[in-house]
């Protein structure tokens, strides 16, 4: 199963603990939006942040950049999606 994890907060604990939570045999992956490209950090092999986002805080992309067009791709691509 599919599960992406949006996470718009830097430093949400809950959301990082709930994912850290996940099944295992689930293909986890997690998009960081907004403020949430400030500290794109998670449990889990596959990170996104959104690569307008970056430019619009002026901050380099520390995991794979994703166009806001490719997010869309990534939620309809997904058959769970959390938003934080």
């Amino acid at each position: 199963m599919k599960v992406l994890h949006i996470v718009r907060r830097p430093d949400d604990a809950y959301a990082m603990e709930m994912i850290a939570a996940q099944d295992s045999s689930h293909d986890l992956r997690v998009a960081f939006i907004q403020d949430g490209v400030f500290r794109p950090t998670a449990p889990t092999a596959t990170r996104y942040v959104v690569e307008e986002d970056c430019v619009a805080r002026g901050v380099e992309a520390a995991a794979e950049s994703v166009t806001h067009e490719q997010l869309v791709d990534l939620i309809f691509d997904s058959d769970r999606v959390i938003s934080w």
